[in-house]
């Protein structure tokens, strides 16, 4: 019965495989059909995103060449505007240090003199006298102010030019630091549009990859199939060896026929044997108690010769000891009856 059970088994088995071989096939064809169309709208994708990509390389490089020619227009300006004013500053530095020199040299010379004021030099100017006829003091004065004054008008005009190109100096620096921020934010824009664009080349690599899997899907194809059609060879084989199992099965069913037979045969051997060994059990318990039995009295014998034997020895020590003192008497005796008898002799 259970190889009957075995067999049915096993063919149900080979039917669901063949079932499920079946179904395997038809996921196949239709994995394939969907791999195709995938493919093609991948293609499709892929063909629309280099398209794009072409596009956003184009704009990328084209702004970046204007952004760049910008920058280097704004940095020459600037550095224009730099390089005049620097020349301008120690062109007025020169003048300043010339004058410094020109008003230190008159101080030196004229320590002593003191420069008037407008309305000294206006009331001077207003006595209508002749050089020849002032006072060298008040010609001194006259010359003086003629000369110092204009210088430092002259003086007071460069320092507020000085200042005021100070100042240009200082909005220039603004505008350098202005630029400089704008070329940074430019830079920004450039790097998150590079970066736009390795998420772009990336995201090209994944579908490169994708296609890449469904080619090799679509190769390995025959590969299943050849796959498919080894496992109904299998199937095949599987049934001729069944049918060799089944041969196999009534030859073991026989060969267990012949061996219950004889289990048969032994069980009743052990029966006998049994029987055979309760008898001989039973003689062992009644040998075995007689030999207790025989032990107990060889043990009570044992134990009244171990005092026959002392007694033995008792009498046989006390047999000794009552003979020696019986020799002892005897001995005793002897020696006076001859003491005795040779005192009779001498008597005599």
């Amino acid at each position: 019965m259970k190889n009957i059970i075995e067999t049915k088994k096993l063919q149900q088995a080979i039917q669901i495989l063949k079932i499920e071989l079946n179904q395997r096939d038809l996921l196949i064809q239709n994995q394939k059909i969907h791999y195709e169309e995938k493919c093609e709208e991948l293609q499709e994708k892929l063909a629309d995103m280099t398209y794009q990509k072409q596009l956003l390389q184009t704009k990328l490089d084209s702004q970046l060449q204007i952004d760049r020619e910008l920058a280097l227009r704004s940095q020459d300006e600037v550095r224009q505007q730099l390089s005049q004013i620097m020349e301008r500053q120690h062109q007025l530095e020169d003048v300043n240090k010339r004058l410094i020199a020109k008003s230190n040299e008159i101080r030196h010379n004229l320590h002593n003199k003191i420069l008037p004021t407008d309305e000294e030099y206006r009331t001077l100017k207003s006595t209508n006298i002749n050089s020849e006829q002032m006072s060298l003091k008040d010609f001194i004065m006259i010359k003086f102010y003629e000369t110092v004054r204009p210088l430092e008008t002259e003086i007071d005009n460069l320092r507020r030019t000085q200042n005021i190109l100070d100042s240009q100096l200082a909005a220039n620096g603004q505008d350098l630091i202005q630029t400089q921020k704008t070329l940074d934010e430019e830079r920004r824009s450039n790097h998150a549009v590079h970066m736009q664009l390795q998420k772009l080349t990336s995201e090209l690599n994944e579908y490169k990859n994708l296609c890449e899997q469904f080619d090799f899907k679509k190769q390995n194809y025959d590969r299943i199939k050849s796959e498919r059609d080894q496992y109904e060879r299998r199937v095949v084989e599987l049934d001729r060896q069944i049918t060799q199992d089944e041969l196999q099965i009534q030859t073991h069913t026989k060969e267990k026929e012949n061996l219950l037979l004889q289990l048969a045969e032994l069980r009743q051997e052990v029966i006998v044997l049994r029987q055979d060994k309760e008898y001989l059990t039973r003689q062992y318990n009644d040998i075995q108690q007689k030999y207790y039995s025989a032990e107990e009295k060889i043990s009570i014998l044992e134990a009244s010769l171990d005092e026959t034997k002392r007694a033995k020895e008792v009498l046989y020590e006390k047999h000794i000891s009552t003979r020696y003192t019986y020799i002892y008497i005897y001995i005793h005796l002897f020696r006076l009856g001859i003491e005795i008898m040779k005192d009779i002799d001498i008597c005599k």
